[in-house]
């Protein structure tokens, strides 16, 4: 998984295979789970994605 901060548009670009989505999709879907990101040096990848459970507020 990449995951690419892209502040001009305050999103992130992620590129990955149909296993690590499925494996975020079952984070949100559970409400929790961290996925790490595998990024390249020099680049502004960030380090993965964290699911946290919130109130919604």
């Amino acid at each position: 998984m990449r995951v690419v901060s892209d502040p001009g548009y305050t999103e992130v670009d992620l590129s990955a295979s149909a296993e690590e989505l499925t494996r975020l999709a079952s984070a949100v879907a559970r409400g929790e789970g961290l996925l790490s990101s595998t990024p390249s040096p020099g680049s502004d990848a960030l380090a993965g994605v964290e699911v946290l459970k919130s109130s919604g507020h």
